[in-house]
C-alpha cells in the first residue's frame, strides 16, 4: 500500500476542510506506520478543531516522546491544553515552540489567543502585533487583533482590521466576484442599488440590521438575502426592501456585508445607532401570547444555550441545572430555547412554573411576540439577547469571562442596546456568582 499517495490525498482533503474524510485517512496511515509524525500532527490538529482535545493531547504526547523538539507538535500540544482550559500549561508549550523557532507565526498567534482567554489582553495584543511584524498579511493575527481592538473599544482600528475576516477560509465571501463594487462608505448611494448580504449568525444580523435605516437615508434601493427566520421582523422595519434567495442574474451597483456596515459608517462609541425598538411585532400574535401566558406573576424569559452546531459558543452556554434555584422564586419562567436536550425536559417536568414553548416559538417573529409579553429576559450571549435588545425589552445578558467583542469590558450596560444589563463572569467558566446575583436581584423585582 502506497502511504505516500494516501498521505497526499489526506492533506488535500484536510486543506479542503473535508475533515472527517482526512481523519480516516490519517488513521489508516498511522495504523501502518505509527511513527509518521506529520500524520500524527495533522490528525491532532483535526481533533483540536473538533474539540476532541483529550484525543489530540494523547496523540501529541506520543509524538513529543519520539521528537521533543518538534515545533509543530509543541504548538499543537499547546492548542490541546488550551482547549482543556489548562491555559498556563499551554503557554509553556507555545514558549518552548518559539524558543526553537522564534518566527513561528502560528505559535505566536495561538499564544495571543491563549493570553486572551485568561484576560491578559495587553500581552495578547503584543503577541498579535509581534506576529504581524513578521508577516503583516497574516490573516488570523489581523483578525484576532481586530477582535481585541473592538473589545477594548478601539473602534477605528478594530472595524478596519475586522475586514480581514473576509480573507479567512471560514468567513470569506464565496460568491461575489466583482471587488470593484464593494461599498466602503465613500461612494454615493443616491438612486443606486446596494446588495447587503448576510454573514455569520442570526444575532449578528439582528444587531447590524439597524444600519439599514442609515443606508435608506442615503437614497439607496436595498437588496437583501435575509435569513428566512428573520424576514418578518426585517419587514417590520418599514423600509422598502427587495428580498432575494440567491444572486442568479440580479444586478446591483454596490454590495456590502451586513457585518461591514459599522466600518462603512465609521462607527465609534458615540455614534452607535442605538435607538430601540427597531423591530416590531404583529399585534395579533402579541395578543395571542398575552392570553396564553396570562397570570398574576412576573413573567421571565430564559435562554441558557446557543446553537449546538456552533463550535465557538461552547463557553457562553450554561447548563440548565445551574438555573434551577431560580425556579424557587414566585415568578413564571418561559423557555426561549428551540433546542431542548432530553435531560433538560425532566427539569421542566419537576417545576410547574417553568414552561417549554419550543413548538410555538419557531420563527423569530413568534419568539418576539412572546418576549413582548414578558417582564424580563435573562439570557446568555445568543440571538435571543439581540432580539430582546432590538425589541427594546428589559434583558439581562450573562457573559463569559472574556465576552464577544460587542459587549466590551467592565461596563454593565450596552451602547448597542439601552435596555440591556450585562452580567459578567469574574472567573473563567464560573457562572455561580452570576446566578447568585440574579437570584438576589430578582427578589427586588
Amino acid at each position: 500500500m502506497n502511504t505516500d499517495l494516501i498521505f497526499k490525498k489526506a492533506v488535500n482533503l484536510h486543506l479542503s476542510k473535508k475533515l472527517s474524510e482526512a481523519e480516516e485517512l490519517y488513521k489508516k496511515i498511522l495504523k501502518i506506520n505509527p511513527n509518521n509524525l506529520i500524520a500524527s500532527n495533522n490528525l491532532a490538529s483535526i481533533y483540536n478543531y473538533k474539540k476532541n482535545h483529550e484525543k489530540a493531547k494523547n496523540l501529541l504526547e506520543y509524538v513529543l516522546k519520539i521528537k521533543p523538539s518538534d515545533t509543530d507538535a509543541l504548538n499543537n500540544y499547546g492548542n490541546a491544553l488550551k482547549g482543556l482550559n489548562r491555559f498556563e500549561e499551554a503557554l509553556l508549550y507555545y514558549k518552548k515552540s518559539l524558543e526553537l523557532k522564534p518566527d513561528f507565526i502560528d505559535a505566536i498567534n495561538n499564544m495571543g489567543n491563549c493570553l486572551t482567554s485568561i484576560g491578559r489582553l495587553d500581552e495578547a495584543i503584543k503577541s498579535f502585533k509581534k506576529a504581524l511584524s513578521i508577516n503583516s498579511n497574516h490573516i488570523n493575527s489581523n483578525w484576532n487583533l481586530s477582535l481585541l481592538q473592538l473589545l477594548v473599544g478601539d473602534f477605528e482600528e478594530g472595524w478596519k482590521n475586522y475586514e480581514w475576516r473576509k480573507k479567512r477560509k471560514t468567513t470569506k465571501n464565496k460568491y461575489i466576484q466583482n471587488l470593484n463594487k464593494e461599498w466602503d462608505g465613500r461612494a454615493s448611494l443616491k438612486n443606486k442599488k446596494i446588495y447587503i448580504y448576510k454573514e455569520q449568525g442570526l444575532g449578528d444580523y439582528i444587531q447590524f440590521s439597524r444600519y439599514l435605516f442609515s443606508i435608506k437615508k442615503l437614497g439607496a434601493h436595498i437588496i437583501l438575502d435575509t435569513p428566512t427566520s428573520l424576514k418578518k421582523l426585517i419587514k417590520s422595519l418599514e423600509i422598502k426592501f427587495e428580498f432575494i434567495d440567491e444572486l442568479k442574474d440580479q444586478s446591483f451597483d454596490f454590495y456590502c456585508s451586513i457585518m461591514s456596515l459599522p466600518f462603512a459608517f465609521k462607527t465609534n462609541f458615540e455614534t452607535i445607532p442605538n435607538k430601540t425598538p427597531y423591530f416590531f411585532v404583529e399585534k395579533n400574535k402579541e395578543i395571542l401570547w398575552k392570553q396564553k401566558i396570562k397570570n398574576n406573576t412576573k413573567k421571565i424569559g430564559l435562554c441558557w444555550s446557543g446553537n449546538s452546531k456552533n463550535l465557538t459558543v461552547f463557553n457562553r452556554n450554561i447548563p440548565l441545572k445551574k438555573l434551577v434555584p431560580l425556579f424557587e422564586l414566585p415568578f413564571s419562567f418561559h423557555s426561549l430555547q428551540i433546542e431542548i436536550e432530553e435531560n433538560e425536559k425532566k427539569i421542566f417536568n419537576r417545576h410547574k412554573n417553568f414552561f417549554n414553548h419550543k413548538k410555538e416559538i419557531m420563527g423569530f417573529d413568534n419568539t418576539a411576540a412572546l418576549i413582548n409579553n414578558l417582564d424580563l429576559v435573562i439570557t446568555v450571549d445568543t440571538s435571543i439577547a439581540h432580539l430582546a435588545g432590538a425589541l427594546g425589552k428589559k434583558v439581562w445578558i450573562m457573559l463569559p469571562f472574556i465576552p464577544d467583542f460587542r459587549w466590551l469590558l467592565k461596563i454593565d450596560w450596552s451602547p448597542w442596546y439601552p435596555s440591556a444589563r450585562l452580567l459578567r463572569q469574574t472567573k473563567f467558566n464560573d457562572w455561580d456568582e452570576i446566578i447568585t446575583l440574579i437570584q438576589k436581584d430578582l427578589k427586588k423585582v
